[in-house]
């Protein structure tokens, strides 16, 4: 068993070490995990290769969705951990995405 910091918490978690398991099923069951517990419609791993998200791993959900509608991600990263980022953090960023709705609304060849 190893020990990580719960990067929601910071609590101490115990997690079992992998032993030679590589590949998707690991992944697929973190993605899993992770859209059960914090109940969103889904999950996935991309990478950015030469400027551009590539999808590497999608979980098992879906997001419903009529032609008509459009689905835009809003992306943070960091190189390093934010363990000081807050409740107020989050609203900040969402109130960003929120003014950012009227910009990104209309054609689709942009």
């Amino acid at each position: 068993m190893r020990e990580e910091e719960c990067p929601r918490c910071g609590r101490l978690l115990r997690v079992p070490r992998s032993r030679g398991v590589t590949g998707a099923a690991p992944i697929q069951r973190a993605l899993a995990l992770v859209r059960e517990q914090l109940r969103v419609d889904v999950t996935f791993v991309s990478e950015i290769v030469d400027g551009r998200e590539v999808v590497r791993h999608a979980g098992d959900g879906s997001l419903r969705t009529s032609t008509s509608t459009r689905m835009y991600l809003f992306v943070l990263s960091s190189r390093k951990r934010r363990p000081d980022l807050e409740a107020a953090d989050v609203e900040f960023v969402r109130s960003v995405a929120a003014s950012l709705c009227g910009h990104l609304a209309g054609p689709a060849d942009g």
